[in-house]
């Protein structure tokens, strides 16, 4: 099954989301590729196929 494009894109937004607005950290290149490897890892894990029943 194939994994939820909005929670994958909600697994690259999070930690940049966080940086910007929580942290203070600054956002650069490496900071994006991080987020954007880790939530195709998962996805591709299967951490955001949704559970059947549910949308």
């Amino acid at each position: 099954m194939a994994a939820s494009k909005a929670e994958v894109i909600r697994a690259v937004s999070a930690p940049l989301y966080y940086r910007l607005l929580v942290s203070g950290d600054p956002l650069d290149e490496a900071t994006a590729d991080r987020a954007a490897e880790a939530a195709a890892a998962a996805a591709r894990a299967g951490v955001y196929t949704p559970v059947s029943g549910s949308r």
